[in-house]
């Protein structure tokens, strides 16, 4: 697989329904070579999956460090763990708290082989991420 079909990020069944995870990503292109980039795979309480730079834009802390359980009102909520911002696990879009209409760098998702595959980047290296 390549970077403009995507890279395989982990195991489609190794988030369930409704939930948040981080991953750290090497990517080629920073500053530091080999320096991280935080990704955040959400879940909904169906098969669809997106990924989000996991980087509030209040304070640019990260969303998460381990996996959560997303918050269910109406649609799926993740709120940043600092100050409690709430992010619409579909859209990225800000919907409550300091940084509220904000929206958080989004990347294409899609399901090969049963595999979370993410694009719009470039990777250092193709080996399925390691979870946070």
């Amino acid at each position: 697989m390549n970077g403009s079909l995507g890279y395989p990020i982990c195991d489609a069944d190794s988030i369930a329904p409704g939930w948040a995870h981080p991953f750290t990503l090497e990517r080629p292109d920073m500053k530091e070579p080999g320096e991280p980039l935080s990704i955040l795979i959400v879940r909904d309480k169906k098969q669809n999956y997106f990924a989000y730079r996991n980087v509030c834009p209040h304070l640019q802390h990260a969303i998460y460090s381990r996996p959560a359980e997303c918050l269910s009102i109406g649609d799926l909520v993740f709120a940043c763990r600092w100050h409690q911002a709430k992010f619409n696990a579909q859209s990225g879009f800000c919907t409550g708290g300091p940084c509220e209409g904000a929206q958080l760098r989004s990347f294409p998702t899609a399901v090969v082989d049963g595999k979370i595959c993410v694009s719009g980047i470039e990777l250092a290296n193709r080996r399925m991420a390691q979870p946070e």
